[in-house]
């Protein structure tokens, strides 16, 4: 990942998050899942997941990059209303951007990986975190 030219970032926005899920592990934005799209045409996803931990644990709170074709980027609700992923517009002001570090880590302690972090050249950082159930997203731009 380090190198690569991000293009930009798409999501599927959340309305929020309700208050009773609400800790430092919060992040501001909300999305059920983002994609990254790079200048070279490959698309990303960056997806929630949960996490097997064995049959006498519940599963663990994970996230995991998954190449995925443009079709991801839209899907039909239940009532038949197609959807589109929007670009995240907090990154604009900076992409394209090169990737200069890329960081998993589980800021939630569970033993899996919980967070990606992509630093830019340009001395940006965009986070990507599980942040609770079931399967939510939460993105922060400094």
């Amino acid at each position: 990942m380090i190198g690569k030219v991000v293009r930009t970032i798409w999501v599927f926005r959340s309305e929020g998050v309700h208050p009773a899920w609400v800790d430092r592990h919060t992040l501001p934005i909300v999305a059920f899942e983002s994609f990254l799209e790079f200048c070279d045409g490959a698309l990303v996803r960056v997806s929630p997941c949960e996490v097997d931990m064995g049959p006498d644990s519940y599963p663990a709170l994970g996230l995991e990059l998954l190449p995925c074709t443009v079709e991801a980027l839209h899907f039909l609700s239940h009532s038949g209303r197609r959807i589109d992923a929007t670009e995240l517009e907090e990154v604009g002001p900076f992409a394209p951007f090169a990737v200069a570090g890329f960081h998993a880590s589980d800021p939630l302690e569970q033993g899996v990986t919980t967070q990606f972090s992509l630093d830019t050249e340009g001395g940006h950082r965009v986070t990507f975190r599980h942040i609770f159930p079931p399967l939510t997203l939460g993105i922060q731009v400094e």
